[in-house]
């Protein structure tokens, strides 16, 4: 179709399609046989918040599996970029841990950035359980022959949830209600849409409101396959924790580190803070628009979460390479 008319509401609606054709039942005589089910991720490049019918715009295939599975209100990633963002999709880890940070700068040579090659992938976990693995469109995790993805456990691989939030109101990025967009680590660059759908494993139309992370994308998957995850995998297995009988949350710290920016969500809290302008306290669930600095109302509160962050950085390695852009602050968007 031409290229004017491919707006990212027509992706959106085609990304439904294909994974609404995918999650047909088997018809064949071998149905029947006990088997491991498909694993489907779809993952949307800078898609805001808002931008889904459960949140806004139609996207009527979409709104299926959260019709017939569970959609997570409190869902985020990992960075407001994008390949690290991929990096933590597909290592189940903390992209800082192994140096991670920062999208590639253009200057920089092809064998030296990537997903590092010692760290094991979705794909590999999934093959070690006999899966036929693929991947279709945006890669971002390195050019070079070694990080190909044919090269990093997919069987296939063609070549064009979020990564992060939408990136400006110029594209028609809608992130509402929250504050910021792409590159920041407010709610609106962090925080994403994210549904999962298992018929006759998943309760239908069930909401968790209890902050999760992609991280938890990996040994999920993993899980479903009956494998085992490696331990310094940072993202958890959501399956005990959405159901109904479970009242413990998946992860009580979430943190978050990118350029002078870092972050972190402990419960119904949350701290920012930027090198240049300071700390701010807020508090998502009442205020998700991040408006109301709470740091100075409750000081323990956020030295408690500042404590929580140092800890969680404490195990992160420094950048392997460079930031791309220099990130363009004002008070006003601090």
């Amino acid at each position: 179709m031409p290229e004017s008319t491919f707006t990212r509401r027509r992706f959106l609606t085609l990304a439904g399609m294909v994974a609404a054709a995918m999650l047909l039942p088997p018809t064949n005589l071998f149905a029947a046989e006990k088997r491991k089910p498909n694993v489907i991720v779809i993952v949307a490049d800078d898609q805001g918040y808002a931008e889904m019918s459960c949140e806004g715009v139609t996207t009527p295939y979409l709104d299926s599996i959260a019709k017939n599975g569970i959609r997570f209100t409190d869902a985020y990633v990992s960075c407001p970029v994008c390949s690290p963002s991929r990096a933590r999709l597909l290592t189940g880890r903390y992209q800082e841990r192994f140096g991670h940070y920062h999208n590639p700068p253009s200057t920089l040579d092809e064998g030296n950035w990537g997903l590092p090659l010692d760290q094991k992938t979705i794909a590999q976990y999934m093959k070690e359980q006999g899966y036929a693995t693929g991947a279709i469109g945006k890669w971002h995790l390195g050019d070079n022959a070694a990080r190909h993805p044919n090269k990093r456990g997919f069987d296939e691989y063609f070549g064009f949830l979020s990564d992060n939030g939408g990136p400006t109101p110029d594209t028609t990025s809608s992130n509402f209600p929250f504050r910021g967009y792409k590159m920041q680590v407010h709610e609106g660059g962090i925080r994403i849409p994210f549904m999962m759908e298992w018929k006759g494993h998943i309760p239908a139309g069930k909401l968790y409101i209890r902050p999760i992370i992609s991280l938890d994308i990996l040994p999920t998957a993993v899980s479903v396959a009956e494998g085992k995850i490696d331990p310094d995998i940072d993202g958890v297995n959501l399956l005990p924790y959405i159901d109904s009988k479970n009242s413990q949350s998946s992860h009580d710290v979430l943190c978050w580190r990118f350029d002078k920016q870092s972050a972190t969500r402990m419960g119904y809290w949350k701290l920012s803070k930027h090198t240049g302008y300071g700390i701010k306290l807020y508090n998502p669930a009442s205020d998700p628009g991040e408006k109301d600095d709470l740091s100075a109302k409750y000081p323990k509160k956020a030295k408690e979460l500042q404590a929580a962050w140092d800890k969680w950085n404490a195990k992160n390695i420094d950048p392997l390479w460079p930031s791309k852009v220099d990130t363009p602050w004002t008070d006003k968007d601090w």
